[in-house]
């Protein structure tokens, strides 16, 4: 089959590494692919349309036009990143004689809570859905939202968010002169729970001075977290490693002591299937993180669990989780229900079958 993947956002960020992750797989199983987006890197036997990066609206309206260009070829199947206009706007428009489906992979509209975005946001989410031929899933949650917005069940498919499993099998730990925590996200609008674990790594400090935290990561947010490390005391202890290959992160989880992650309890984080999560498992190394939301309960007895909004019981975990080995059972769990490559070879069964 001939398939077009069009991105609504940049391809370094979570939402990126799932887009490549399904173009890359779609291609090893047989199927010709091309992929529109910003910041794209060689994806293997993928063609790959470069959006070019212009100031604010203007980069979506590049978007848009590219999709607009590409759409000029026939294709068997268009899957459109995000119900976002620059993914959304090109198909509906072209309207191709191909099987339209909408990557549905959160609720974008609830991290723009209390700014003018959120009303937007929510009218795409509410509306683009609807005019596709199906729209795939990662969780429970956004099934049960799509329903409620008037999306018939039966269009609605199931595409968990997997991991490159390859990376992490033959993972070695290695040991550092101080305890590395580590963090990873793309810094940006999705990322505000990190304000929470500087604060709780303050907190941590304040028992024990023989540990590092390592921020793994860019985005337009990375100097407002340089300076919040700054302003509350501990920007001696903290290193911001920016943007890195995906390929690299292996190796940086070599050298941590323990992983962390923080999901505030909101509809946001809800909907959110976390990759750092499961990477961080498949590492196994010890992982620090609360739990919430339909997706992370999954993880439960492979994590160092805390109340939300503690920064005292975070602190206390990761001390914990300092002296601890990590989840043998989490790492086997997460390489074999995870894995990329089993994943598209059954979403290319559903693509040819049933769509």
């Amino acid at each position: 089959m001939k398939i077009l993947i069009l991105s609504s956002v940049s391809l370094k960020s979570g939402t990126g590494l799932r887009i490549r992750s399904i173009a890359g797989h779609l291609a090893k199983v047989g199927h010709e692919v091309w992929i529109t987006g910003k910041d794209i890197d060689k994806i293997d036997n993928v063609k790959t349309i470069n959006i070019k990066k212009h100031f604010g609206p203007v980069t979506y309206l590049s978007g848009i036009r590219a999709g607009l260009s590409v759409l000029r070829n026939t294709f068997d199947v268009v899957i459109a990143s995000k119900p976002h206009p620059v993914s959304c706007i090109p198909v509906l428009l072209k309207r191709p004689k191909s099987k339209l489906i909408l990557d549905f992979d959160d609720l974008e509209h609830a991290y723009w809570k209390d700014t003018p975005f959120y009303i937007l946001m929510k009218l795409f989410e509410n509306m683009f859905p609807k005019k596709f031929d199906a729209v795939t899933v990662h969780n429970e949650y956004l099934r049960k939202y799509l329903i409620g917005m008037g999306v018939k069940t039966e269009k609605i498919i199931n595409l968990p968010q997997g991991i490159e499993c390859d990376l992490f099998k033959n993972i070695k730990r290695r040991k550092t002169q101080k305890k590395t925590i580590i963090y990873m996200a793309h810094l940006g609008v999705a990322a505000k729970d990190l304000d929470f674990i500087l604060k709780g790594i303050r907190k941590l400090l304040e028992k024990r001075n023989d540990v590092v935290f390592s921020v793994i990561g860019g985005g337009p947010k990375l100097e407002y977290y340089k300076k919040l490390s700054k302003d509350i005391g501990i920007e001696k202890h903290v290193r911001f490693e920016g943007m890195v290959k995906h390929s690299d992160i292996p190796k940086h989880l070599s050298y941590a002591s323990v992983a962390v992650n923080y999901m505030k309890p909101n509809e946001a984080n809800r909907s959110r299937s976390s990759i750092k999560i499961r990477e961080y498992l498949a590492s196994g190394i010890p992982v620090v993180c609360n739990i919430f939301g339909p997706d992370l309960a999954q993880f439960k007895n492979f994590v160092f669990d805390f109340k939300p909004d503690n920064e005292y019981d975070f602190a206390e975990k990761v001390d914990e989780a300092l002296r601890s080995n990590g989840s043998k059972k989490g790492r086997q769990y997460v390489l074999s229900k995870f894995n990329w490559g089993n994943i598209i070879k059954k979403f290319s069964e559903v693509l040819e079958t049933k769509l």
